[in-house]
């Protein structure tokens, strides 16, 4: 008989996208799965959805809780899990029919530690954008910079999604996600189980359906702490690097590249969502950041106006808070 899959999925308030996302689970070419809905007190018909779909699928086990936010019903999803591996999917997300089955092939190796697919995210009025590294095999112990640089800046490392984990590794290591952050707590679990990887398999034979622009997505939400999060991120990020021999300059400049975007984020996040009083003191507080200070040598100068660096370098706040205020009015 096939091996168990336990697949997690964490809910809330996605009434009008959770049936597709079960839908697309159930209805997997690989059958033996344990379906664990945990439905983390939603407040529309999210809850209902996941009962009547268990009436009719006794691979389903729905959870209804009080609302913890998504790190704490992931973990939760862990501890219920039966199955060899797991995966986990968003509610608000969709699998293709061979999804299951094609990320369990990559795992028949008992060497392989952990399998990622296709990442492709779908947007409603653009085309859609695919991430992928095709079919490699991936020795950890012997990784090649370039490679593991992809993986990063394709964002096929970034998610809990589009990957298999061995269930054995995750629970023997207690790796679990941080309750306390809000944003960028899914690369830290990655990171943490990493940690206990020795072979990494990528396919492309099947891919994982992101929804990249849903207003209540928390990938859409408003977050003070982008930037302060985002140095956490950095920190591991760069020890992983570092002690995996591929802190190159070209390393750095992804990394650092990846922390300034964070802080250029916040800022705007800040201006469009705060007063004059709170985003100038935001903005302070990042320009006189030393991990900005750092970034400068850095930045990718196609990417951002090269007056607005020479604004932040010489710590002009006021320029500053004006010249992104009237960038936000002209995009909307």
């Amino acid at each position: 008989m096939d091996e168990l899959i336990s697949v997690i999925v964490p809910i809330y308030n996605v009434e009008k996208q959770l049936k597709r996302c079960i839908n697309s689970i159930i209805n997997q070419t690989y059958k033996n799965i344990q379906i664990l809905l945990i439905d983390d007190g939603s407040k529309d018909s999210s809850g209902k959805i996941c009962d009547d779909f268990s009436k009719y699928d006794t691979r389903i086990i729905v959870l209804h809780q009080d609302n913890t936010g998504v790190s704490a019903t992931r973990n939760k999803g862990i501890e219920l899990a039966e199955g060899r591996y797991i995966c986990f999917i968003d509610s608000d997300d969709y699998i293709e029919k061979n999804y299951i089955e094609e990320l369990h092939q990559l795992m028949k190796d008992e060497k392989i530690d952990l399998g990622i697919c296709d990442l492709n995210y779908k947007y409603t009025n653009k085309e859609d954008c695919w991430s992928t590294v095709g079919k490699k095999t991936i020795n950890l112990k012997n990784v090649s910079e370039e490679i593991f640089l992809e993986l990063n800046e394709k964002y096929l490392l970034y998610g809990p999604y589009n990957k298999i984990f061995k269930s054995s590794i995750i629970k023997k290591q207690k790796i679990r996600f941080i309750k306390e952050m809000s944003y960028g707590e899914d690369l830290i679990f990655n990171l943490s189980y990493l940690q206990y990887v020795k072979m990494i398999k990528t396919t492309n034979q099947t891919r994982y359906n992101y929804i990249a622009d849903i207003d209540n997505s928390l990938a859409n939400k408003y977050r003070a702490d982008r930037f302060k999060t985002g140095k956490i991120i950095f920190e591991e990020l760069y020890k992983f690097f570092e002690i995996n021999g591929m802190l190159s300059e070209k390393s750095k400049k992804y990394l650092y590249g990846r922390v300034f975007d964070d802080a250029y984020n916040n800022i705007c996040e800040c201006v469009k969502n705060q007063s004059c009083k709170e985003s100038l003191k935001e903005l302070k507080k990042i320009l006189f950041d030393q991990k900005i200070k750092e970034s400068y040598a850095y930045i990718d100068n196609r990417k951002y106006s090269a007056n607005l660096i020479k604004l932040m370098h010489h710590k002009k706040v006021v320029i500053i808070y004006i010249y992104i205020k009237m960038a936000l009015k002209n995009i909307n």
